[in-house]
């Protein structure tokens, strides 16, 4: 059977991925209170 998703959008799913990890990361990482960490966690995704 032949992938049906082309590497180009393999590469930006990659890319999503690992910007939710950081996210993620940093909220988990963050000590700083809930609303501001979210507000600096936010920056990695944009």
């Amino acid at each position: 059977m032949h992938n049906l998703i082309s590497h180009n959008q393999l590469s930006s799913d990659d890319d999503h991925d690992d910007l939710l990890a950081e996210y993620y990361e940093c909220l988990i990482d963050c000590e700083d209170t809930n609303s501001n960490c979210k507000r600096i966690c936010k920056e990695v995704l944009v």
